[in-house]
């Protein structure tokens, strides 16, 4: 659990405060919050690798309330970034539920699901206020607001990919929305080039 709050923070650190809207068929459209008269509060699922998903899917089909945070990566493929929507923290969901009065018995044998996230034995809830922010910063596409990639005229970025990967250059300029303008130390000369952005990266950051 230690892990995935980290992970949330670390995120978080690059939200954005626009606003989006995905389809709920793969989306939970609980708000987050307790409900009155009972004590259910959210607990983390652990999922089976890259079936995120197909969890959430069943869980809901079986009348629990769940929820997966999503956000959309660019990702290369075949030389070509694409624009991905992957879960926010991959093989975790949360699902809102009462230790007392609800059935957990069914949830390990859902399809999708490894089991809940327990410490000494038993289930931990998350704060609420956790899944308030989470869902407070989803755009209207229903997707975490991460901020893009972005850098000042003269700050220096390290190339992490492509033909120049390992190199260190000055950025100079945004030609598009995917394409930079930079300045580059080739054997002693500068040399103006145009990057991918996703190929770019502050030294030392991590998105």
């Amino acid at each position: 659990m230690t892990n995935l709050n980290n992970n949330y923070i670390k995120k978080n650190s690059e939200f954005s405060e626009s606003q989006h809207q995905i389809s709920d068929t793969n989306h939970a459209s609980a708000r987050a919050g307790s409900e009155p008269g009972t004590a259910r509060q959210w607990y983390v699922v652990y999922t089976k690798p890259r079936q995120e998903a197909v969890a959430l899917e069943n869980l809901e089909r079986q009348g629990y309330r769940a929820y997966l945070p999503r956000w959309k990566v660019a990702k290369r493929k075949n030389s070509v970034f694409e624009s991905l929507i992957e879960p926010f923290f991959p093989r975790y969901l949360f699902i809102h539920m009462d230790q007392t009065l609800d059935n957990w018995a069914p949830i390990r044998s859902t399809r999708g699901v490894s089991g809940i996230v327990r410490f000494a034995g038993q289930p931990k809830p998350v704060p609420d206020e956790l899944i308030s922010m989470l869902q407070r910063n989803e755009n209207n596409e229903s997707l975490q607001a991460v901020s893009e990639k972005s850098w000042k005229p003269g700050e220096e970025v390290d190339v992490e990919e492509g033909a120049f990967a390992g190199y260190r250059c000055i950025f100079l300029e945004a030609r598009s929305m995917d394409r930079v303008r930079v300045l580059l130390d080739i054997l002693g000369k500068q040399t103006r080039a145009t990057l991918n952005r996703n190929d770019l990266a502050l030294p030392g950051a991590s998105y």
